[in-house]
């Protein structure tokens, strides 16, 4: 690793296929939103965030920490928000 950087982990859990499925969907919302309206100089691209099944790692520069936490923010509420609307449907 450079030292320059640093590595953000995130753990999540999910009961069953239906709430990763949710998280994947919010994942290439977002992307989808990156590479329509481009992203500014400094900000970081979600796309390199490595994503399993328990975990997201990101490897960023510390001034990028915040806007990533901003992103994953973001990404849980929509993630949250499929969930809601598939248990409604």
């Amino acid at each position: 690793m450079d030292a320059g950087t640093v590595t953000l982990r995130f753990l999540f859990s999910s009961t069953g296929g239906t709430g990763l499925e949710a998280l994947r969907n919010a994942r290439r919302a977002l992307l989808r939103e990156e590479w329509t309206r481009g992203r500014d100089p400094d900000e970081p691209s979600l796309e390199d965030a490595v994503f399993s099944t328990k975990e997201i790692l990101w490897v960023v520069r510390p001034e990028q920490r915040f806007r990533c936490l901003q992103k994953l923010e973001e990404l849980r509420r929509r993630a949250n928000q499929l969930l809601t609307e598939t248990d409604h449907a």
